[in-house]
């Protein structure tokens, strides 16, 4: 387990672009991890395999966590932010002290970037990914940029986003437009739109391609990139990975990108809510109560 690799795209045609023989459908972002996080993948990899084998289904074993690996950041819900200080800013203060640092070349001397591999998985109530992202939304500070081409989050990630955004945070989503490859998950989508604008988050559909990226970054300090998408299958039934990196370059690198998608999608405003026909608005509510009643089966 000396390198892994984590994000959205899967192993077909569609998601290689043209000049490599692809059909160059999807729009997607990976990540290439080396160091000790890779052995943490490892783990995530091969205790899905075991869970998925009738053994494992019956004794619900599960691998030992690499110790090395086995420091995350926000891994409480009791780590609160000190006075005159952000979330973030605390966070990094403790991780000073212990935290989980990637190396090229493994040299403990030379700088590396802290990062916290985070799994989620709702047989085991596995869900360090769901609080990771909860915990830096509600606490960020300046700006939180997310792009889920699924767009449909839990009451929990809801708050999170409008609170923040209620504070003065710039919350910014991108997520799929016309192009979205699931039927109806973005009329389902369109559906909340109106909540979101009405509490100051900014949503866009992207345009050019089919969305496949799930990435967030916050305050430019925190980045995050893996297969979690804003919606309730990911949030309460799917098994998920993601990486989430404490570092500025990283996450300059990944607010770039999220600033490069944002000009070529379109800003939805409450003006498009009204100008919707009710067949359109009926639609839209139909598609949402669909997703939300399969979620629950």
């Amino acid at each position: 387990g000396a390198i892994a690799f984590c994000g959205g795209m899967n192993i077909a045609d569609e998601y290689c672009g043209k000049e490599l023989g692809g059909t160059g459908q999807f729009h997607d972002t990976h990540v290439r991890v080396e160091g000790p996080a890779a052995a943490h993948f490892a783990h995530v990899v091969s205790d899905s395999m075991r869970e998925a084998s009738w053994e494992g289904f019956k004794t619900g074993a599960a691998a030992a966590i690499p110790p090395a690996s086995n420091r995350y950041f926000a891994a409480t819900a009791a780590v609160h932010a000190k006075k005159g200080a952000t979330y973030v800013e605390t966070i990094l203060e403790q991780l000073e002290q212990r935290s989980n640092r990637v190396h090229d070349d493994g040299d403990d001397d030379n700088d590396g970037v802290c990062v916290q591999v985070l799994a989620a998985n709702s047989w085991r109530n596995m869900r360090q990914l769901q609080k990771a992202l909860r915990l830096t939304i509600k606490f960020s500070n300046t700006r939180c940029y997310i792009t889920s081409p699924y767009f449909l989050p839990p009451l929990s990630l809801l708050r999170a986003m409008t609170s923040a955004a209620k504070r003065g945070v710039d919350v910014r989503v991108i997520t799929s437009g016309d192009l979205c490859d699931v039927p109806g998950a973005q009329d389902a989508s369109r559906y909340i739109y109106s909540k979101l604008l009405t509490n100051g988050v900014r949503v866009y559909e992207y345009q050019p391609a089919t969305l496949h990226t799930k990435a967030v970054c916050v305050d430019a300090v925190y980045s995050f990139l893996g297969s979690f998408n804003f919606d309730r299958w990911s949030y309460s039934r799917n098994l998920e990975v993601g990486v989430g990196v404490l570092n500025t370059a990283v996450s300059h690198n990944v607010e770039k990108q999220f600033l490069d998608n944002l000009e070529k999608s379109v800003e939805i405003t409450q003006n498009d809510i009204v100008k919707a026909s009710l067949l359109q608005r009926a639609w839209q509510f139909t598609c949402y109560m669909a997703y939300s009643f399969v979620v629950r089966i």
